[in-house]
């Protein structure tokens, strides 16, 4: 049971981070990072889940087109 709790928190924990990085609050890199990847592998899953990569942060840190 522990263990199905581990990877729901897990796989909420890494929603929240496409979350951001689609939004363009974290760089991809640093998602990457928090969620224990490499950024290839953590954008792999982004895109499998259904989120899109921004093509490039503003100063301010929101994405831009």
């Amino acid at each position: 049971m522990c263990e199905k709790i581990e990877q729901l928190v897990r796989q909420t924990r890494l929603i929240d981070l496409f979350i951001y990085t689609e939004r363009g609050l974290m760089t991809l890199k640093n998602a990457a990072i928090a969620a224990e990847l490499t950024p290839e592998e953590f954008k792999n899953q982004m895109l499998m889940s259904g989120y899109t990569i921004p093509q490039r942060a503003g100063k301010a840190g929101t994405a831009t087109k």
